[in-house]
């Protein structure tokens, strides 16, 4: 089985959202990172012990991030700091439709699926529509 990447261009509407989660999913996975090299090892967490304004998928993702980020830190020595705004949503939390992408977001307090507007060429549409689906970044 081979691994494919398609790039989806999204349209969002209200790009400070997607900014404001993309934010938060990086101060959560640097906060998480700091925390486990203060205390020297990566503490079992779910997403009800990660206190962010994310959706508990998203939290569980940070959570798999951070970890990762914590054992390279271990093997390098120095803990790097992620800057670039990302949000990741897993293959169990998004759907793709002809022209849209809907994935949860966090709005006024409550977890909601946002559509947005997305260009999906005919060869994406077709890679996405015969396999299985993975790991979506905005950023």
């Amino acid at each position: 089985m081979q691994t494919v990447t398609a790039q989806i261009r999204i349209c969002p509407n209200d790009v400070s959202l997607l900014k404001k989660m993309g934010d938060e999913y990086i101060k959560t996975v640097n906060l998480l990172t700091e925390q486990a090299e203060a205390s020297g090892a990566f503490p079992k967490l779910t997403s009800k012990d990660v206190d962010a304004k994310l959706p508990s998928a998203v939290k569980n993702q940070a959570i798999r991030d951070a970890r990762s980020i914590h054992n390279k830190t271990k093997k390098q020595g120095k803990r790097p700091l992620l800057k670039r705004r990302a949000y990741y949503v897993n293959n169990q939390n998004y759907s793709l439709g002809d022209h849209s992408v809907a994935f949860p977001v966090m709005l006024d307090g409550n977890v909601q699926r946002l559509k947005i507007s997305a260009h999906v060429t005919e060869r994406e549409q077709r890679l996405l529509s015969s396999g299985k689906l993975g790991l979506l970044k905005s950023g």
